[in-house]
């Protein structure tokens, strides 16, 4: 028989338009199966938007919501104020936060309210000052320009990482895994009946760190490969010379250059500058940080000298890589 230890908890959900289907589904599908499973003790769930009205997916599609922010935050305090409020949004990029969700944050963390931020939603809670001193996550996408943005939040590469009464996660499945957590801490035997019907051999643990496509290429290479890889990526804003990559992996220069050709068919400077220019992308997508701060955190000399690399890999330079966000951005808000 499952009970919950605090009567029937109730969770709010707070849907941002572009929000990922896939996420909502990972939210709904186990507290609907709880429910039909113990109706008697399993948490109510709600859904808000800004407005009250339909909120709208990145696929486009509208998804009908119950109230709209300005109820959501009178229903923070009181008898029917919930146990968990979760920020449904975007699963990538960084955001502009609203200034009357943020004060509904206030409103919530004043009340204990347990808040569970996912995807790009994280930017409302550090903008609130809630992840100040403390630990975040986001999808592998944005953790560097999370990290460049906040540098007083301490950024894990994980599916979700709770931190106080606030828990971040990357979005899309990782969301399955938290709403999991969630649930097992409700009744840890609701948790196996859930798992069992979405056929979950075992819902991951929070810490497990998220595979981009990077990470996943170099799962197979020698272990010397993998080091020299990680002190790279560990040092983009002061980049490390080949030979101290091969002092620090134990090896010479040109076994070096053997294990990068025969693995990644690269060279391990080529490697290195793409893995730079990769960080310096994701920054002059999803930041507002001026071309010179974007430089010197991904180890160009110059400015001229990122936008020339920048140029030769994306055909754009980053000025005109922003823009033509910029114009997408204006079309689509038309």
């Amino acid at each position: 028989m499952f009970e919950s230890s605090d009567g029937s908890l109730k969770i709010s959900v707070l849907l941002l338009d572009g929000f990922s289907m896939l996420a909502l589904g990972s939210i709904l599908e186990p507290f609907g199966l709880l429910a039909r499973e113990y109706p008697e003790g399993a948490p109510s769930v709600s859904i808000s938007s800004i407005t009250g009205k339909a909120a709208t997916s990145d696929t486009g599609l509208p998804v009908s919501c119950e109230l709209g922010l300005r109820a959501l935050a009178d229903s923070l305090e009181g008898a029917e104020a919930p146990d968990h409020l979760i920020l449904c949004g975007a699963t990538t990029g960084c955001t502009e936060p609203d200034a009357s969700v943020t004060a509904m944050l206030h409103r919530a963390q004043k009340a204990g309210i347990s808040i569970h931020a996912i995807g790009n939603t994280v930017w409302y809670l550090a903008e609130a000052g809630q992840l100040t001193g403390g630990k975040a996550t986001a999808h592998w996408h944005s953790l560097s320009a999370l990290k460049e943005s906040y540098f007083d939040i301490e950024v894990e590469n994980t599916l979700f990482t709770k931190w106080g009464g606030v828990t971040t996660c990357a979005g899309e499945l990782a969301v399955l895994d938290m709403i999991m957590d969630l649930i097992s801490g409700i009744s840890a035997d609701a948790a196996g009946v859930v798992a069992r019907h979405l056929i979950m051999q075992s819902p991951r643990d929070g810490k497990v760190p998220q595979i981009c496509q990077r990470a996943e290429q170099l799962l197979s290479v020698p272990q010397k490969l993998r080091k020299a890889t990680g002190a790279m990526a560990q040092n983009l804003e002061e980049p490390l010379r080949l030979r101290e990559i091969a002092q620090y992996c134990d090896t010479s220069e040109r076994q070096l250059e053997r294990l990068f050709s025969r693995h990644l068919r690269t060279s391990p400077m080529r490697y290195y500058t793409e893995l730079r220019l990769a960080r310096a992308h994701q920054l002059v997508s999803q930041t507002n940080l001026d071309l010179n701060e974007v430089a010197i955190a991904t180890g160009f000399s110059t400015v001229s000298t990122l936008s020339r690399q920048f140029r030769a890999n994306y055909a754009l330079t980053p000025s005109q890589h922003r823009r033509k966000l910029d114009g997408r951005v204006a079309s689509s808000a038309v």
